[in-house]
C-alpha cells in the first residue's frame, strides 16, 4: 500500500510528532538549566531526596536537597523544589526566607512569587499604632501584595489615613486587585471621617486605575463642592467627566451662594448644558437672570427646551427692558403670547408708558378673568393715587365699591386721598376691620371732621399699631380738638392755661404746632408768654419749637426757664418726683445739645489673644475687607446744622483717622486710614444716618483710596431704653439694633453688620454704671471671596459721665470694658479660631 501526504499534511504531522520531544520535562537537565557535567553531578543527590522525600525521611530529604541547591544555587527549580520539602516538613519560615532571598535575585520570576504567596501567614494581631508602624517597617523591607493589602487595611482601621495612603503610593500594587479594594476603602473611610482631602486623594488614585461608577464620581464631585476646589472641577470637566447638566448647575448654584460672582459669570457664558427637567433648566435661568452680566442677552438667547420656562423668559425680560425704555422690545416679546395671556407683564408695560386706556382695561381684564390679588390692588393703587387723573368715574365708580377682604379694601382707600373722597372712605374702612394696618386708620380719622370722638379712636388705633411720631402727635392734636387735655398732654401736644386776657394767642400757637406750622406757633406762643410769662406750658413748648427751628439761642434760653421752673417746685420739705427729675434732666440734655457744635470720640478694640480677632465689616471703622486682632478710631464732628434739606433734619462735617493691627501686634498702628467726608440725618424723629466719605491711606505702601457710601441706622435705643444716663432709680435696662450698609465706589463691593445688644446699667455712684451685656452680630462683605460670620459676645463696661453742669446734662462720657466673643458660623473667615478677647475703650466729648 502506497501511503502520500501533501506538504501540509506532512509538516503537521512532523510538529505533532516533536512536540513531545521538544517539551522539557520538569527535573530534565533543560528544565534545570544545568550542563551535562553538573547534571552528572547533581543528579544522584536530587534522586536520593526524592526518594527520602516519599519515605518521609526529613533529614536524609532535606540534607540531599540543601546538598543540590548549593552545587547549583543558580538552577531555580531546585530552589521551588528545596521550597517545597521545607514546607513538606512544617518549616514555613526556611521556605519563605528561601524564596523572599531568590525574588530578591530574580524580581520578575512568577513561579517564585506563586510559590511565596502560597506559604500560608498567621494573621498578625494589631490593636495599637504601634504595632501598625512595625508592621509597616517589615512590609517596607520585603514589600509584597499582600503585605500592602494587610498594612492598609489595619491603618483604615485604626484611623491611620497617611499610613494606608503611603501603601498605594506602589504603582504596581495599586493595579492589582488588592489595590484597587484598598483604595476604595481609603476613600470610603476619609469620607467617614470627613477628610475631604484624603477623600479627593482616593478617588484621583482610583479614577487614575479604572473609570469610576456614576455614584462614585457624584461622591467626588459632592466632595470637591463642600471643599470649593473649583479648579479641581473644571479641570476634571474639561476632561468629560462630572459634566451632566445636573453637575453643572449644582457648580453654578455653589458659586452664586460663595457670591463668586466673577468666576460664575465666566461658568455662565461657557456653557449650554441640556437639562432633562424643567426645573433644572428654570434654575438655570435664573441664574442666568440673576448674575450675568448681561441678563437680558444671556436670557434672551437661551434655547428654552420646556414650554413652561417659556413664561419665566418673559417675566425676566420685559422688566429689563422696561427698565431700559425699550417699549418696542418689551411689546415684541409679549406678542409671542396671545392677548389673553402675561397680563401681569402687559398691565406693568402699559403703566410705564402711562397709557391710561390700556391699564384700565387690563385692570378690568385681569379683574373679570381671576379677581386682583390683595398686592396686585396695592401696587396698582399706590400708582393710580400719584396719578388721579388716570381714572375715569367710571372706573373711580367701579373701585369705590368695598372688595370682599380688608388688604383689598385697604388697597382701594389709597386710590381716594382729597378730602372731597371721605365719603368713599367712610364706605371702605367704616366697618372699623381690626385687620387695618396704621395708615389706614389715620386716613380714616382725618374724614370725620364733625365727629372728634370717631376720629380720635381711629387715631388712637393707628397709633397703637405703629409708634410712629407722626401717629402719636395726630392722638395728641385730635384729642385737644375734642378737649381731652389730658390725653393730648400725653401724647406731647400740652394744652394751655390761657389767661382771661390772652385766651386766642396761647390756643391759636398750641393749635398752629399741632399743625407743623412751628414759625407761626413760636410767634404766637411768645405773646402769650407776655400775659402769662410764668406759664410752664407755654415756656415748655417754646423749647421744643425752637429746638425744631434750630434756633441755638432761644433754645438756651427757654431750656434754662424750664429749668429754673422745675427747680422752684422744691422746698424743706418736698423734693422733686421722679416725672420732675427725669424732665429735668431732658431739658438738661436739650440744653447740653443745643450748644454742641464739635463732637470728638475714641472707639478702641484691643485683642487680648493671638486668636482674638475684629471681623471687617462690623462697626469697628469699617475697614475695606480687612480684619484686625486691635483697631482704633479718632473722629471729630462738626454740626453745620438743622433743617437744610428737609425739615427736622441734621447736617454735618467730620474727620476721622482709623488703623488695625497687622502680623498679630496688639498695639492698632498699622495701614491707617484718614476719612472726610458729610454726614447727614434725614429724620428727626428717628437715628438713621447717609454718609459719604472719601478713604485715603496715610500708609502709601498699604490701601487704596476710595469712596465710601454709608448708611447706618439704631432702633430701640430711646426713651427708658436709651444708654444715656437716667436720673431716677438704681439702674436701667438699654438695648440697641445697629444696622450698617457701606458700598465702596472704586472696589465695587458691600459691607453689612446687623448687632443687637441687651444691657443693664447698674449704678455705682451719681455719674459712673457698672453694665453688663450680651449681644449677637451678623457682617458679611461681597468682595470676592464672600466672607460672612455670625457672632456672639458677653461683656462688662464701665460707664463714666463728666462735665455737667446746672442747666447742662453730661456732654461727656468714658467707657473701659472686657468682652469675649464666640463665631458661631461664618465662611472664608481670617482665622480658625472661634474665640475672642478684648479690651474694649471708648470715649466722646
Amino acid at each position: 500500500m502506497n501511503i502520500r501526504l501533501n506538504p501540509l499534511t506532512a509538516l503537521i504531522c512532523g510538529v505533532l510528532l516533536a512536540s513531545p520531544a521538544m517539551a522539557a520535562q520538569e527535573g530534565s537537565r533543560q528544565d534545570l538549566g544545568l550542563s551535562d557535567y553538573r547534571y552528572f553531578k547533581v543528579y544522584p543527590h536530587i534522586e536520593r531526596a526524592q526518594k527520602a522525600l516519599k519515605a518521609n525521611d526529613e533529614t536524609r530529604a532535606l540534607r540531599s536537597f540543601e546538598h543540590a541547591h548549593q552545587m547549583a544555587p543558580e538552577s531555580l527549580r531546585l530552589t521551588l523544589w528545596l521550597a517545597e520539602a521545607y514546607r513538606h516538613f512544617g518549616h514555613n519560615d526556611k521556605a519563605q526566607a528561601l524564596l523572599e532571598s531568590e525574588l530578591k535575585k530574580h524580581p520578575q520570576n512568577a513561579d517564585l512569587q506563586r510559590a511565596l504567596e502560597a506559604i500560608p501567614v498567621p494573621a498578625p494581631d494589631i490593636h495599637t499604632t504601634e504595632q501598625l508602624v512595625a508592621l509597616q517597617k517589615q512590609c517596607d523591607a520585603t514589600p509584597t501584595v499582600h503585605c500592602h493589602s494587610e498594612v492598609g487595611n489595619y491603618a483604615i482601621k485604626l484611623n491611620q489615613l497617611d499610613i494606608a495612603r503611603a501603601q498605594l503610593t506602589d504603582a504596581k500594587f495599586r493595579h492589582t486587585k488588592e489595590g484597587l479594594v484598598l483604595a476604595d476603602n481609603y476613600t470610603q473611610r476619609a469620607i467617614f471621617l470627613q477628610q475631604w482631602a484624603a477623600a479627593d486623594q482616593g478617588f484621583a488614585l482610583l479614577d487614575g486605575v479604572a473609570t469610576l461608577t456614576d455614584s462614585q464620581y457624584q461622591q467626588w464631585f459632592a466632595i470637591l463642592l463642600h471643599m470649593q476646589r473649583d479648579q479641581r472641577i473644571l479641570d476634571l470637566q474639561s476632561q468629560g467627566v462630572m459634566n451632566t447638566a445636573g453637575m453643572q448647575l449644582a457648580y453654578a448654584q455653589s458659586l452664586a451662594e460663595r457670591q463668586a460672582l466673577g468666576p460664575l459669570r465666566r461658568y455662565l457664558a461657557n456653557r449650554k448644558p441640556e437639562f432633562s427637567t424643567p426645573a433644572e433648566e428654570h434654575n438655570w435661568m435664573r441664574l442666568l437672570a440673576t448674575y450675568s452680566q448681561q441678563p437680558g442677552n444671556a436670557v434672551a438667547n437661551w434655547p428654552v427646551k420646556y414650554a413652561e420656562n417659556k413664561k419665566y423668559v418673559l417675566s425676566t425680560l420685559v422688566p429689563i427692558r422696561i427698565q431700559q425704555g425699550d417699549w418696542q422690545g418689551a411689546n415684541q416679546l409679549l406678542n409671542t403670547f396671545p392677548e389673553s395671556q402675561v397680563l401681569d407683564q402687559r398691565l406693568a408695560l402699559s403703566l410705564a408708558q402711562k397709557d391710561t386706556p390700556s391699564s384700565l382695561r387690563l385692570l378690568n381684564q385681569i379683574n373679570l378673568t381671576r379677581g386682583l390679588t390683595a398686592q396686585e390692588l396695592g401696587t396698582l393703587s399706590y400708582q393710580l393715587a400719584a396719578h388721579p387723573e388716570w381714572m375715569n368715574a367710571e372706573n373711580k365708580a367701579r373701585l369705590a365699591k368695598p372688595l370682599p377682604t380688608p388688604a383689598q379694601r385697604m388697597a382701594q382707600a389709597r386710590l381716594f386721598q382729597g378730602k372731597e373722597d371721605c365719603t368713599i372712605v367712610r364706605d371702605l374702612l367704616g366697618d372699623l376691620s381690626p385687620q387695618y394696618d396704621a395708615e389706614s386708620w389715620s386716613h380714616l380719622a382725618q374724614c370725620y371732621p364733625w365727629q372728634p370722638g370717631l376720629a380720635l379712636y381711629a387715631a388712637q388705633q393707628a397709633a397703637a399699631r405703629d409708634s410712629s411720631p407722626y401717629y402719636q402727635r395726630q392722638v395728641g392734636y385730635l384729642a385737644y380738638s375734642a378737649e381731652d387735655y389730658p390725653l393730648a398732654q400725653a401724647h406731647g401736644v400740652v394744652a394751655p392755661q390761657a389767661s382771661a386776657a390772652e385766651p386766642d394767642d396761647a390756643s391759636r400757637g398750641f393749635a398752629l404746632a399741632a399743625q407743623g406750622k412751628h414759625q407761626e406757633a413760636r410767634d404766637a406762643l411768645e405773646k402769650a408768654r407776655k400775659a402769662q410769662p410764668d406759664s410752664p406750658e407755654i415756656l415748655r413748648q417754646l423749647v421744643f419749637l425752637n429746638e425744631h427751628l434750630d434756633d441755638k439761642p432761644k433754645t438756651k434760653q427757654y431750656s434754662e426757664r424750664v429749668v429754673d421752673d422745675i427747680d422752684n417746685t422744691l422746698t424743706p420739705q418736698q423734693s422733686l418726683s421722679d416725672k420732675q427729675q427725669e424732665d429735668r434732666f431732658a431739658f438738661r440734655r436739650i440744653h447740653e445739645d443745643s450748644q454742641r457744635r464739635w463732637t470728638f470720640s475714641y472707639d478702641g478694640s484691643f485683642g487680648l489673644t493671638p486668636d482674638s480677632l475684629n471681623s471687617g465689616g462690623s462697626n469697628n471703622g469699617v475697614q475695606q475687607n480687612k480684619s484686625y486682632r486691635s483697631y482704633q478710631q479718632f473722629e471729630a464732628e462738626y454740626r453745620i446744622g438743622k433743617n437744610k434739606i428737609l425739615d427736622g433734619d441734621q447736617l454735618s462735617v467730620y474727620s476721622r483717622v482709623f488703623a488695625g493691627s497687622k502680623d498679630n501686634n496688639f498695639v492698632p498702628v498699622d495701614e491707617p486710614m484718614l476719612g472726610i467726608g458729610v454726614r447727614w440725618k434725614p429724620l428727626r424723629d428717628q437715628v438713621i444716618y447717609l454718609a459719604a466719605e472719601q478713604q485715603i491711606p496715610l500708609d502709601h505702601h498699604h490701601g487704596e483710596a476710595d469712596l465710601m457710601l454709608r448708611a447706618s441706622a439704631s432702633f430701640f435705643n430711646g426713651g427708658k431704653f436709651s444708654d444715656d444716663w437716667h436720673p431716677t432709680g438704681n439702674g436701667w435696662m438699654a438695648q440697641n439694633l445697629y444696622l450698617d450698609a457701606a458700598h465702596f465706589v472704586k472696589a465695587d463691593y458691600q459691607i453689612y453688620t446687623a448687632d443687637y445688644r441687651m444691657s443693664w446699667h447698674q449704678k455705682i455712684n451719681h455719674k459712673q454704671t457698672l453694665e453688663p451685656y450680651w449681644h449677637a452680630q451678623y457682617n458679611a462683605s461681597t468682595d470676592t471671596p464672600y466672607r460672612d460670620n455670625t457672632l456672639g459676645g458677653v461683656g462688662v463696661r464701665l460707664n463714666t459721665w463728666f462735665g455737667e453742669s446746672h442747666y447742662s446734662a453730661f456732654p461727656h462720657k468714658v467707657s473701659v470694658g472686657l468682652e469675649y466673643q464666640r463665631a458661631f458660623s461664618g465662611h472664608n473667615r481670617d482665622t480658625d479660631s472661634k474665640n475672642s478677647l478684648f479690651l474694649t475703650l471708648g470715649a466722646r466729648w
